[in-house]
């Protein structure tokens, strides 16, 4: 089965800029290609939230802090100036995943985390991408 989800897909320099200020990713799976936006029914995002259309530029995205464990390291991001995404997690890059390890682990990372005040700080940096559709087979 394919599902659907919108994401921020980082341009080449960002992605470049990205990697080599959290180097090396810590895992062999490297990521570090796009912000998901929303996962679920995207007709549902539409009706409510549409704050993202599929072509659009994310011209406000920087670096909060970077997180990491024995399975998936991830970089917490803004997006237009905000952290918590409209479905309740947080603004994210999945840098690398370990083998048998899931990107979507990234999320739990972070909120406990934040649950155990445990956030590395970077220095801020800008990030530009590209709102998409993407496709995941399950």
């Amino acid at each position: 089965m394919t599902s659907r989800y919108l994401a921020i897909v980082l341009d080449d320099e960002s992605r470049t800029k990205l990697l080599k200020r959290c180097n090396p990713p810590l895992h062999p799976s490297i990521r570090a290609e796009h912000i998901t936006i929303w996962t679920d029914d995207l007709e549902e995002y539409k009706r409510h939230h549409g704050l993202f259309r599929v072509g659009d530029r994310a011209m406000e995205i920087e670096t909060v802090g970077y997180f990491h464990n024995d399975r998936v390291d991830c970089v917490l991001v803004k997006v237009n100036g905000e952290v918590v995404r409209e479905d309740g997690s947080h603004y994210h890059v999945t840098m690398s995943v370990a083998e048998g390890a899931k990107a979507s682990e990234s999320k739990e990372l972070i909120k406990q985390a934040f649950d155990s005040e445990a956030l590395v700080s970077l220095f801020s940096f800008s990030l530009r991408g590209t709102v998409q559709l993407l496709y995941r087979s399950s």
